[in-house]
């Protein structure tokens, strides 16, 4: 079984979204943490949920009180297109 720490040490860098307690959604990587535990993330975008405008807000420190939720954001990776046959040609 993975414990917090451990599954927290997994998700630094990687893209994570959090909800703040006023609604405020910030789409950014996660850089660091403390015994409280406050976070840092970088890169961020600040939304709101049902506004499709965001704001690019850079470094973002949040209080641990200011913290409603936090997920990773898994992206799946898209294909790469079907490599195309080359025809060899001759020039008579």
């Amino acid at each position: 079984m993975t414990t917090g720490k451990e599954k927290l040490q997994q998700w630094m860098g990687q893209l994570m979204e959090l909800e703040l307690a006023d609604g405020r959604l910030i789409t950014g990587h996660l850089m660091c943490t403390d015994n409280n535990p406050n976070i840092v993330m970088s890169q961020c975008v600040e939304r709101w949920p049902d506004d499709p405008h965001n704001r690019f807000v850079g470094l973002v420190m949040v209080a641990r009180q200011n913290m409603k939720s936090l997920k990773r954001i898994v992206r799946t990776p898209v294909p790469a297109p079907p490599e195309e046959k080359q025809v060899k040609t001759t020039v008579v």
